[in-house]
């Protein structure tokens, strides 16, 4: 067939498009037109009163026409755009709107495809030829249905308006600290809207105006979603990540179970990872038991559905299931929750077996010591290089219980004489405290067990005297670990702490400091009052206390020169002070 003939026919089935209810398209279509990259306009009416008012716009556009032999049925095709025309529709400034139409060789039936170039994707499509150092790009334009040509130009319009080449000049000369990311769908293709070959128009916002920047074309689309399933009359909670590129697409369940599709070959490969947490593992299990028996995903993402062929390898899944949740229940008991992640390096299998065999089936003989485990109600146990644990055991039971078990922490508790001396239980007064006191927290928080919440409900707890001076250390101690790992959590119980010491012993200098030190760390100024009571501190004849008040005062000389006179015996005391951090950094 002549070429001239096919131009002919594709502006024929153009013009038919045009020519379709309600009637507010007008085609000023050329035949044989000359022009350099244009082939004419299609204008835009608001109404189908077709008066000079209700001119709502025009519509730059191409027509290209094709043919082949084998039956036109696909909802897309690709055709090649020269680099040279895109810099004729970029200088223009309006846009173009390329038309491609496919014609049967035998049966003459045609189809028309199109591909809208706003301002952002003319310039996206020549960045593309630009950087693959060619004359031309292959893109791909969408199928026409008969209606639906009116939608089309509306849309070009608003993103042609939008999307002005003075905004865009002044939006690549911006920097924007908010952006909006739009996918221009039309709401006849929602169906077929792919994320992956649809351009993505990126605008900055800036006091109320948008300002268009560029239009892009993701590589990769990376989401996250929780999913959730029945199965064996329990509700399962799932993460899902989703890895989503041309030709593949990969789908990973609790960052443990990988499912990785082919979107070519329609098929697709699982793996099961080495185990993080328990708790990942079982939910991998789980999920890869609804597959099993329901041929299907416990999950809808891109209309991807599947089962697996060669089910016999996982024929004991079951019992896989029934072993890790046992595993889970001795663990939980002991403190090492459903969350916790085991390092690359331990060897999980001694590791598992080794805990089940012990502190499953209370295999105690396994335990080596140079003591008696009898006589120590409270153990620390390194089962791994990786994993230490504080346990305490029930007699009752004779089962081994992580000492920070909320349920059993209430439980037990510690007392302190309140004479020095030999102490009788029976008549001698003491002061209740938590059973935590008698240990560092820098030691307690390199347990893998230790639970900081309960930690804390056991100080604040009625079970706990927070009049006794212990507190004190307790609270420097508290400061000392937020120096090293600067988390409120622990400045909040120390000022808790040192607050009721301060109730109830009005006149203690030392509480005061401690408190106006945590202040200090963060960041608040001292009011009328506590300038007042420091300053009433260096009348004191204490230097210790005299070092403190400067140092919280931000003086650094008198703060040296008080501390040159101390003692050697209370230098070295002052340095294991959190204060003496503060005073290094003065």
């Amino acid at each position: 067939m002549d070429t001239l003939i096919i131009e002919h026919l594709a502006c024929l089935e153009i013009n038919r498009l045009i020519l379709q209810e309600p009637y507010r398209l007008v085609s000023e279509v050329q035949f044989n037109d000359k022009s350099p990259a244009f082939d004419g306009e299609i204008l835009f009416y608001n109404s189908n009163e077709l008066t000079k008012d209700n001119l709502e716009d025009y519509i730059k556009i191409q027509i290209k026409g094709t043919t082949q032999f084998k039956k036109i049925k696909s909802n897309k095709t690709t055709y090649s755009i020269k680099k040279c025309d895109l810099e004729v529709y970029q200088r223009t400034g309006k846009g173009i709107l390329y038309f491609l139409v496919v014609i049967n060789s035998k049966s003459k039936k045609m189809q028309a495809y199109y591909k809208a170039l706003p301002p952002l994707e003319i310039a996206r499509v020549l960045s593309e030829i630009n950087r693959k150092n060619q004359n031309s790009l292959s893109i791909d334009f969408k199928k026409i249905d008969d209606g639906q040509l009116e939608e089309i130009c509306y849309s070009q319009i608003k993103k042609v308006r939008r999307q002005a080449g003075n905004y865009i000049e002044i939006g690549n000369s911006k920097t924007f600290s908010t952006f909006r990311l739009e996918y221009d769908v039309l709401p006849s293709e929602i169906d077929f809207f792919d994320p992956l070959e649809t351009p993505l128009n990126i605008y900055g916002l800036e006091d109320g105006h948008e300002y268009p920047i560029e239009a892009v074309i993701p590589d990769l689309i990376s989401s996250q979603h929780i999913n959730q399933f029945e199965i064996d009359n329990e509700s399962i909670s799932i993460s899902i990540n989703v890895e989503n590129s041309r030709n593949d697409l990969i789908v990973l369940v609790e960052n443990t179970l990988e499912f990785h599709f082919s979107k070519s070959l329609q098929k697709g490969t699982f793996n099961l990872k080495r185990l993080r947490t328990l708790s990942s593992y079982i939910k991998s299990l789980k999920t890869l038991k609804f597959v099993l028996l329901k041929d299907r995903f416990p999950f809808e993402l891109y209309k991807i559905s599947g089962r697996i062929d060669d089910k016999k390898i996982f024929k004991n899944i079951e019992k896989e299931i029934e072993k890790y949740e046992n595993l889970l229940k001795v663990c939980d008991r002991i403190g090492i929750n459903e969350d916790y992640e085991f390092r690359c390096d331990e060897e999980l299998d001694d590791l598992f077996n080794g805990i089940m065999e012990v502190f499953g089936n209370k295999n105690y003989g396994l335990l080596r010591g140079d003591r008696d485990l009898n006589d120590y109600p409270i153990v620390r146990f390194k089962i791994s290089n990786n994993i230490t644990l504080l346990l305490m055991k029930d007699n009752l039971d004779d089962l081994y219980y992580s000492l920070f078990n909320p349920n059993f922490s209430k439980k037990i508790g510690a007392f302190f004489p309140k004479r020095e001396g030999e102490f009788d239980a029976n008549k001698d007064d003491y002061f209740n405290v938590s059973i935590y006191v008698g240990y560092p927290l820098q030691e307690l928080i390199s347990l893998t067990n230790f639970n900081f919440e309960v930690y804390r409900s056991s100080l604040l707890s009625d079970a706990h005297d927070r009049t006794f001076e212990i507190n004190n250390e307790i609270a420097l101690n508290l400061i000392e670990v937020y120096n090293n790992n600067p988390q409120n959590q622990y400045l909040e119980l120390a000022e808790n702490l040192l607050g009721e010491l301060v109730k109830a012993h009005a006149d203690n200098i030392i509480y005061k400091i401690n408190i106006l030190l945590i202040k200090n760390i963060k960041g608040i100024h001292y009011d009328e009052d506590d300038q007042e009571f420091l300053y009433s501190v260096l009348d004191l004849d204490d230097l210790l206390l005299q070092f403190g008040a400067h140092v919280l005062l931000g003086a650094k000389i008198p703060a040296r020169k008080t501390f040159t006179r101390l003692s050697i015996e209370d230098q070295e005391r002052v340095k294991k002070f959190p204060l003496y951090m503060l005073y290094e950094k003065m």
